[in-house]
């Protein structure tokens, strides 16, 4: 199955960002609280409809929206320090989001991911 095929009602893809090896992750629009959020799925399986499925019908597996934060605030923080922006304010906007104890083990990790130090 195409992950471009799979549009459950209740989150909207915005975009397939990543799509190898029959595994797909998306960035689309959650109904319920109408975030932001990263999405996966593997497109083959037992069944035509990949996992996950629901009743025949092919899903999406939503990520935390914490998760979704976190990387999308590294995102920007990594676009300041490549573009020599302003990196006082990337750093503020970086440590906005990370000062929260139970974000730090994940936000280690995607600055690992995005090649930044800690």
């Amino acid at each position: 199955m195409r992950p471009e095929d799979v549009n459950p009602s209740n989150f909207k893809v915005e975009k397939i960002i990543y799509n190898k090896d029959n595994f797909s992750i998306a960035i689309g629009e959650w109904k319920e609280d109408n975030s932001t959020r990263f999405a996966m799925r593997w497109n083959e399986g037992k069944t035509i409809a990949g996992y996950p499925s629901y009743a025949g019908n092919p899903m999406w597996f939503q990520l935390p929206k914490d998760l979704t934060d976190i990387i999308e605030t590294l995102k920007k923080f990594k676009n300041y320090i490549d573009n020599d922006l302003d990196t006082p304010n990337a750093l503020a906007l970086f440590l906005q989001t990370v000062m929260d104890p139970n974000k730090m083990n994940e936000a280690k990790k995607m600055m690992k991911i995005f090649g930044l130090e800690y």
